[in-house]
């Protein structure tokens, strides 16, 4: 969509999340129309209820990506109108996924670890992933998961699973190897993006979207994105040469910075720094937490 003049463009995100909003909130409003829920929330805030002839389409282009909300911290937006009359729609809108592919975007580590993943995580995820990881002791930030929460939050068919799982990649957690974690969120995307009513409509473009926020994921679209028609091995051996046309990229990268440098130790100590950045991170906040 082209960017109004004297307002700043919308993150691709921003767009993506609006459609995914309207469509799980045309859901719990038991399939009505787009136009539907326009009159409603117009009526709601008139008191009056509009014609057809009268109505914006705005909900409308809402589903369709081509335009995003404007402010939602009024207690008379849209989001929060919804919720009052659909509840639940709101978890679809305040999902820290979109923050998580924005920050890792724009800010990089520093900025992903400022997010409040714990907090922002809804309990029906947590709980599950806390009985059997040991590892959640942190208090602030949801800590790395090991194998058996991820393989939890793969089998769960919430936006917050996908959020802990993607924050695996972004934060660049040691505890799997980064191709692991890659497959694991290609996994949940093959898994429930094709299933669940407010993805399946806007698959193709939340993939567009995660593939150029989050580019270690590699094509999520074309002949070796994610199609539910594809077995597991196959999903793999698509991650396996993602991950080395990411890595070659990487290496061309630091070619151009660095013309004249040894660029394979280069690439080597840069991926040991980040591990070890991670680790030493997850270190500090463990003896944080626990007050020593």
């Amino acid at each position: 969509m082209r960017p109004r003049r004297g307002r700043p463009n919308k993150p691709l995100s921003e767009y993506v999340r609006t459609s995914v909003w309207v469509y799980g909130t045309q859901q719990l409003a038991g399939g009505i129309t787009f136009n539907e829920l326009e009159r409603q929330y117009i009526e709601a805030k008139t008191g009056v209820r509009p014609k057809s002839s009268s109505l914006s389409r705005a909900w409308k282009r809402y589903a369709n990506g081509e335009q995003g909300l404007a402010d939602q911290t009024s207690p008379s937006c849209q989001v929060a109108w919804a919720d009052r009359r659909y509840p639940g729609s709101r978890q679809l809108y305040d999902a820290f996924v979109w923050d998580l592919v924005n920050v890792h975007h724009d800010k990089g580590l520093p900025g992903i670890r400022n997010i409040d993943v714990q907090v922002r995580c809804a309990a029906s995820v947590q709980e599950p992933i806390k009985a059997v990881d040991s590892r959640i002791t942190h208090v602030g930030k949801f800590p790395n998961m090991g194998f058996l929460s991820s393989d939890i939050a793969v089998r769960t068919p919430h936006l917050d699973a996908l959020g802990l799982l993607l924050y695996q990649v972004c934060n660049k957690a040691p505890w799997h190897p980064a191709q692991e974690n890659v497959r694991l969120v290609r996994k949940w995307l093959n898994r429930w993006a094709f299933e669940l009513p407010y993805l399946e409509p806007v698959h193709e473009r939340l993939f567009s979207m995660l593939e150029i926020q989050v580019p270690r994921l590699g094509d999520l679209t074309g002949r070796r994105g994610i199609d539910p028609l594809k077995s597991d091995r196959q999903n793999l051996a698509d991650v396996q040469v993602n991950e080395r046309e990411f890595q070659k990229r990487e290496q061309q990268e630091l070619r151009m910075h660095y013309p004249d440098a040894d660029v394979d130790f280069l690439y080597k100590y840069g991926t040991l720094l980040d591990e070890m950045d991670s680790m030493f991170a997850s270190f500090f906040e463990r003896q944080q937490a626990s007050g020593e």
